[in-house]
């Protein structure tokens, strides 16, 4: 038996036979940023009959016809570890009794390093990642909510991975364009995309993508929810959630209500709203939340829905008033604030805001940073912080957020062909 192990990415552990008139090699691709072994099999030579890979995700046993004085057969297989007790196991059979044919079985030591390359591959990948500053991509611009979230987490990412996170924005199109430009970067771990709901509700209003919020990205952990909060002008004669219902009831089509855009979450968690109520409002569009708010204050337009920051420096000033959270949780500046799940059971429209890698990211580096992203959220410092913004912490770790995303893509695809909302 010849084991050999090349390479630096991807390793060749090559395991060849003799004597040389029954060659039997197996390559063993190794790719150890995923830890899954693939494994090319070819065999020549007019004595070797079949070969059996046992162990893997599935087994491999094919029968080798010989065709003539020295036929050549190739076979390539691509099957992944099952686990890593797993064995592999070769034989051959020659139409005479070959004596000297070591292949007979080799266990013992082929099984050992397929053991102990799927077991050292993705740890030794773990503990050298990352090696150079990684990129995370922000598609809104500088100055904005989600850019100072953004800039919170590379900071404190940047201490605890040991490299630098520089945050790069990619604004346009309702943050499809950071998104994109993510779903086709090399999946190595250093290019991650700070994403937010809109990505979810993106499918349904936009009329084509060039990615899929799905099978495009890798999750790799939640970093918080930002509620977003009814809020009324303080001319308008409601104070709860039960009341502003009965109001809008009793008036369909009078009240209108300001949102950042059409398809963005604000506008769909108005939409959820109108559903779950059996009411009707008239939505108005604006470019953008900062273009609600001095119509809010000056009585042009009587309801809106805000992100949590601006709402709370605005309802602290007496200038609106707060009706309720979209979210059931509360919020840490405002406990005082109830939910509208406390009027209407089972309420949620929360954007939440995560971190996701290109598909096919390695299982060690996702696992890094998904570690690094929980370890932040339990800083106090971190805690407080977000508090400021208007955000909650919501770790949750990748598989976690993967069945989130699966859910809120089809929630919030819902709402919006539902609403007949598009993006503009």
């Amino acid at each position: 038996l010849n084991l050999s192990l090349k390479g630096v990415g991807v390793n060749i552990v090559s395991v060849s036979a003799t004597p040389p008139n029954v060659p039997v090699t197996i390559d063993l691709l190794v790719n150890r940023a995923v830890g899954v072994l693939q494994p090319k099999v070819t065999i020549s030579g007019g004595y070797a009959r079949g070969i059996k890979i046992a162990g893997m995700a599935q087994a491999f046993n094919a029968p080798i016809v010989n065709g003539g004085a020295r036929p050549s057969h190739n076979m390539h297989l691509h099957l992944g570890l099952a686990t890593q007790n797993a064995h592999a196991r070769a034989f051959c059979m020659g139409r005479r009794n070959l004596a000297g044919v070591v292949m007979k079985r080799f266990s013992a030591i082929f099984g050992c390093a397929l053991i102990a390359l799927a077991a050292c591959s993705g740890a030794a990948f773990a503990q050298a990642y990352p090696t150079k500053p990684i990129r995370l991509l922000v598609g809104y611009p500088a100055g904005g909510g989600a850019d100072a979230l953004a800039r919170l987490t590379a900071t404190h990412l940047s201490e605890s991975l040991g490299q630098q996170l520089v945050v790069d924005n990619r604004a346009g199109a309702g943050g499809t364009l950071a998104a994109d430009a993510v779903a086709k970067a090399a999946p190595d771990g250093y290019a991650l995309l700070f994403g937010e709901t809109g990505l979810f509700i993106a499918p349904a209003v936009y009329a084509s993508l060039p990615f899929d919020p799905i099978k495009s990205f890798t999750p790799v952990g939640s970093v918080c929810a930002l509620p977003l909060v009814l809020v009324v002008n303080p001319a308008v004669p409601a104070k709860t959630g039960a009341e502003l219902i009965a109001l809008l009831k009793a008036s369909p089509g009078k009240y209108s209500y300001g949102s950042p855009g059409f398809g963005t979450v604000h506008h769909l968690a108005m939409e959820l709203f109108r559903k779950q109520a059996g009411i009707d409002f008239v939505h108005v569009p604006y470019k953008g939340a900062s273009a609600i708010i001095p119509d809010l204050v000056g009585g042009q337009i009587p309801i809106a829905i805000l992100s949590a920051s601006p709402a709370l420096a605005q309802a602290r000033a007496g200038k609106i008033r707060a009706i309720a959270l979209t979210s059931p949780a509360k919020l840490a500046g405002a406990p005082e604030w109830p939910a509208l799940a406390d009027t209407l059971p089972g309420f949620d429209a929360s954007p939440r805001l995560f971190v996701l890698a290109p598909a096919g990211t390695p299982a060690a580096v996702v696992a890094r940073l998904d570690a690094a992203i929980k370890a932040m959220l339990a800083k106090p410092v971190v805690q407080e912080a977000l508090s400021a913004q208007g955000a909650t912490a919501a770790p949750a770790g990748a598989e976690e957020l993967g069945a989130i995303i699966v859910s809120e893509v089809r929630k919030w695809g819902a709402v919006a062909r539902e609403s007949g909302a598009k993006a503009q």
